[in-house]
C-alpha cells in the first residue's frame, strides 16, 4: 500500500488512474473497488495519526523513536509530524521513523538543538526539510530573531524593548539574565549598554565572546554569582580567561586551567614580563607559586601556614645569626663552651645510619642510662647496657651489678671463677654430707661401672645370658637361685641354672618367651587392642597347621595357616548381626526354644510348602504380562502429570493431564481491579488505536488520558503483560487483541 506522500497519489482527480489499488480506473468489480476504498482509508488513517500527537516517543535524550501502526512509505521533504516527547533533550538530537533512519534534528533557525529545547511531556511538531527534521514548534530558549522586529513592551525579566532592528537592539528597561543562560553573538556583532556615562560591550571577536568596558565601571551586583565564564556545551578543553588591554594590545589575562599539572589553576599572567601567580589546584598548603620565567620555575610562595619545619623555606639568617653560629646536623660540630640537655628525661641518641642498631644516653629518675635499640625500631632494650643509680650507688651492664672495691665481700652474691687459684670442683660442698654429689669424679676401679651420671648408670657389656651364667651387665639378685639379670639385648627373669621352671624372659631375637610347662596365666582380663587386632597359634610340629584368632569390622574370624604366614577364613561370627558362616557358608541354627530339624527349611516345616499343581491353580488366576485380558476393576499406580513413557495412563493421571494442559488457556478476567496489567491467557479486550494487521502482535497499554480505554500507542499509562494478537478491527479505531501468552 502507498501513502498521501507517494507520487501515484495525484492532486488533480482525474489523474489518479493507477491499478488498484493504487488508483481508480473505469469498469471495476466490486471486488475491486473495495481494496481502493481501504488504502484510500489507511492512508488518511496514517497521515492523521502522524499531523496528530497521537504517539510518545521512546528511545534515549538524543535519539527518538517514533513508531506507528504501519511505517511511512518513505522520509518525504514537506511532512510534518507531531508527537509527545517522552525526556528531554541532553544536546543534538535524531529522530528514527519506524527504523527509516536516524535523521538530526534542527531548530527552526537551522542549529543542532541545544539541552532542554525539547521538553519531557510537551508536544513536538517537525517538518522534514529532505535531510533532517526542523522542530516549528515553539522553541524552549535559544531563539533568533532576524529583520526588523519591535516590541511596545515587554516585562519578562524585567526587560523592556522599544525596538529590534537588523543591527540594534534598544533597551529601555533592565535586562536580567539568568545563571544558566548564556549570551553569544555572530559576525563580529557588538551588544552595548550605554546610559550615557558608562559604557560597556560585548564584542565577538573571531568568534571568541569578549567582555570589554570601554568607558566608566561595570558594576555586577547580586547575593550569588553575577559574573560567569563558561565554555560552550561539550567543550572539556578550553580553558576560559579574562584580558586587560591596552589600546587594542593585551597587557595580563587572569584565566583557571583545568587538570593536576604544574602548571594548571587560577593564573595572574604579567604579560610585560611573562611573570604569572599560580594558586594550582593539587595542594591546599602550598597552592600559591610564583612562575620565574627567566628561570622557568614555579616557585613557592610562604606564608604562616607553610613555613617551619619541612617547608624547604631558606632564610639568610635566623633571629639576626648566620648558620655558622648554630649547630648543624650535617657537619662536624665544635664547642668550646658547654653545652647542656635540660628536659624531663633528657635525651642524647647516637642514630647509625649503615644498619639498623641505635644508641642513646638517658636520664630518668636519678638514674643515668646507655639504652640500645638493636632492631631499630623504637624500642630499647631492658635491662639497659649500661646503667648508674646514684639512689643506690651502683652500676649495672645488660641489669647486672658492677663489682668494686666497695661493694664486693661477704653478702655480695659476688661469684669468682676461682677460689685461691682453684675452680669450683676441686672443693667439696659442704652440702654433700646430706644431699648428692653431682657430676663427680670416683677414683679407684669398680667393675662394670663405666660412667656414672645425676641420672644415668652406663655397665658394660659382656655376652650373651645363658641358663648359668654369671658374668652379665646387670644383676638383681645372688649369683646362685633366683634373679633377674640383663645383658646386651636379653632379659631374664630366672631360677639361676633353671630355665625350666618358672621362668619368662627376653631373647636375643626380641621374642618374648615363657618356659615349659609354665604356659602363661593372667589373673584379670587380657586385652589385645589394635586395629585388626590377632593372636596367632603356631604349631611348630612338622606339616601342623597353625591358627589366628583375629577382629576385623564388626566379625570374629578363626582363620588357619599351613606355612605360618599365609592365613585364610575358616570361621566367622558377625557380631552386628549374630550370625556365623563356616567357609563362606552361613551355619544354620533352629528357632528359639526348638531343636534344629532338618526337615524344615527356613525354620517351617515341609508341609507348609505348596505343592506343584498348588502352585499352577494359582498361577492360572494371573494375567498375562503381554496382552493380558483383565476383568473387575484393575487399578494401577497414578504417573506424575507430565510422564510420557510408556506406563500406563489411570483415569486419575489422564484428569490430571487434561487439567494441566488446560491450565491459562481460554481464562477471562472475572475481577474488578481498574489498572490491572495481568490478564490470563486467552484474554479479549477492545484496544483504541488499533493499526495493526489480523495476527500481528503488538504492545497494549493502560491509556494515560482515559480510564476506560486501552491503547497501542503509549500515552503514559503501565504496559500489560504478555503477548497480544490482533483479530482484526471492530470500528475505524478500535481492535479486539487475545493474550496468547
Amino acid at each position: 500500500m502507498t501513502d498521501i506522500i507517494s507520487s501515484d497519489w495525484a492532486e488533480l482527480d482525474a489523474n489518479n488512474t493507477n491499478p488498484s489499488p493504487n488508483g481508480v480506473q473505469g469498469g471495476f468489480s466490486p471486488s475491486t473497488v473495495a481494496p481502493i476504498i481501504r488504502n484510500i482509508r489507511g492512508a488518511v488513517k496514517r497521515a492523521y495519526v502522524q499531523a496528530n500527537a497521537l504517539v510518545t516517543s521512546t528511545g534515549s535524550a538524543s535519539a527518538y523513536v517514533l513508531t506507528y501502526g504501519q511505517a511511512p512509505a518513505a522520509y518525504a521533504k514537506g511532512v510534518v509530524i507531531r508527537f509527545y516527547a517522552h525526556i528531554t533533550n541532553t544536546g543534538a538530537a535524531t529522530i528514527n521513523v519506524n527504523s527509516l533512519g536516524a535523521k538530526s534534528v534542527l531548530s527552526w533557525h537551522g542549529v543542532a538543538l541545544t539541552a532542554g529545547q525539547i521538553k519531557a511531556g510537551s508536544i513536538i511538531e517537525v517538518v522534514y526539510n529532505g535531510t533532517s527534521f526542523v522542530v516549528i514548534s515553539n522553541e524552549v530558549h535559544n531563539a533568533k530573531f532576524t529583520g526588523n522586529t519591535s516590541f511596545g513592551d515587554i516585562a519578562a525579566n524585567n526587560a523592556a524593548f522599544t525596538a529590534v532592528t537588523a543591527n540594534n537592539v534598544t533597551l529601555t528597561g533592565q535586562l536580567n539574565v539568568p545563571a544558566a543562560l548564556g549570551v553569544s553573538f555572530a559576525n563580529n556583532d557588538n551588544l552595548t549598554f550605554d546610559d550615557g556615562t558608562n559604557t560597556f560591550t560585548f564584542i565577538a571577536d573571531g568568534g571568541v565572546d569578549k567582555a570589554v568596558v570601554s568607558a566608566g565601571v561595570l558594576k555586577l551586583t547580586g547575593t550569588s554569582s553575577v559574573l560567569q565564564m563558561d565554555t560552550p556545551a561539550g567543550d572539556t578543553t578550553s580553558d576560559p580567561y579574562f584580558t586587560f588591554n591596552r589600546n587594542g594590545v593585551r597587557s595580563a589575562y587572569i584565566q583557571h586551567r583545568a587538570g593536576t599539572t604544574e602548571a594548571a589553576g587560577l593564573r595572574l599572567y604579567n604579560d610585560a614580563t611573562n611573570d604569572m601567580f599560580l594558586l594550582n589546584n593539587t595542594d591546599s598548603v602550598n597552592a600559591l607559586k610564583f612562575y620565574d620565567s627567566s628561570a622557568t620555575t614555579y616557585n613557592t610562595v610562604w606564608h604562616s601556614g607553610n613555613d617551619g619545619t619541612g617547608s624547604g623555606l631558606d632564610a639568610d639568617l635566623l633571629d639576626g645569626r648566620d648558620s655558622t653560629s648554630f649547630y648543624r646536623d650535617n657537619a662536624t660540630f665544635v664547642t668550646s663552651g658547654n653545652m647542656t640537655i635540660q628536659n624531663t628525661g633528657p635525651v642524647i641518641s647516637f642514630i647509625e645510619t649503615n644498619d639498623a642498631s641505635n644508641w642513646r644516653l638517658y636520664l630518668n629518675g636519678g638514674v643515668f642510662q646507655l639504652q640500645q635499640d638493636d632492631a631499630g625500631d623504637g624500642t630499647f632494650e631492658s635491662p639497659h647496657a649500661f646503667a648508674f643509680d646514684r639512689a643506690a650507688l651502683r652500676a649495672e651492664i645488660w641489669g647486672q651489678k658492677v663489682w668494686t672495691a666497695g661493694n664486693d665481700g661477704a653478702g655480695s652474691t659476688l661469684d669468682a671463677d676461682l677460689l685461691d687459684g682453684q675452680q669450683g670442683t676441686y672443693f667439696l660442698d659442704l652440702a654433700n654430707s646430706t644431699g648428692t654429689l653431682p657430676n663427680a669424679r670416683i677414683s679407684g676401679n669398680y667393675d662394670g661401672i663405666d660412667y656414672l651420671t645425676a641420672n644415668r648408670v652406663r655397665a658394660l657389656s659382656t655376652s650373651d645370658l645363658s641358663e648359668t651364667s654369671t658374668a652379665h651387665a646387670f644383676q638383681i639378685g645372688a649369683t646362685t637361685g633366683a634373679n633377674i639379670a640383663m645383658d646386651t639385648n636379653e632379659f631374664f627373669v630366672r631360677n639361676n641354672g633353671a630355665l625350666s621352671t618358672g621362668a619368662f624372659y627376653f631373647n636375643s631375637g626380641g621374642a618374648f618367651e615363657f618356659t615349659t610347662p609354665l604356659g602363661f596365666k593372667v589373673n584379670s582380663d587380657l586385652f589385645v587392642q589394635g586395629t585388626a587386632p590377632a593372636i596367632k597359634f603356631i604349631d611348630q610340629t612338622s606339616g601342623s597347621y597353625s591358627a589366628r584368632m583375629r577382629v576385623d569390622g564388626n566379625n570374629v574370624y578363626f582363620d588357619s595357616s599351613t606355612d605360618d604366614v599365609t592365613f585364610g577364613e575358616v570361621f566367622r561370627f558377625e557380631l552386628d548381626t549374630k550370625r556365623g558362616y563356616i567357609s563362606s557358608s552361613q551355619i544354620a541354627t533352629a528357632a528359639a526354644g526348638t531343636a534344629y530339624d532338618a526337615a524344615r527349611l527356613g525354620g517351617v516345616a515341609a508341609a507348609s510348602y505348596a505343592t506343584t499343581a498348588a502352585m499352577n491353580t494359582a498361577l492360572g488366576l494371573k494375567a498375562n504380562l503381554a496382552s493380558p485380558a483383565l476383568t473387575g476393576t484393575p487399578t494401577a499406580p497414578t504417573q506424575a502429570t507430565g510422564n510420557s513413557s510408556t506406563r500406563l495412563a489411570t483415569t486419575a493421571f489422564v484428569n490430571a493431564q487434561i487439567s494441566s494442559d488446560l491450565v491459562g488457556y481460554a481464562q477471562f478476567y472475572t475481577g474488578s481491579t481498574q489498572d490491572l496489567t495481568n490478564f490470563p491467557v486467552g484474554q479479549l479486550l477492545a484496544v483504541m488505536g488499533s493499526t495493526v494487521n489480523r495476527n500481528q502482535t503488538s504492545p497494549i497499554y493502560l491509556s494515560g488520558s482515559d480510564t476506560r480505554a486501552y491503547v497501542t500507542a503509549d500515552n503514559g499509562g503501565a504496559a500489560l503483560s504478555g503477548t497480544w494478537r490482533s483479530c482484526g478491527i471492530t470500528e475505524s479505531a478500535r481492535g479486539t487483541f487475545q493474550r496468547t501468552a
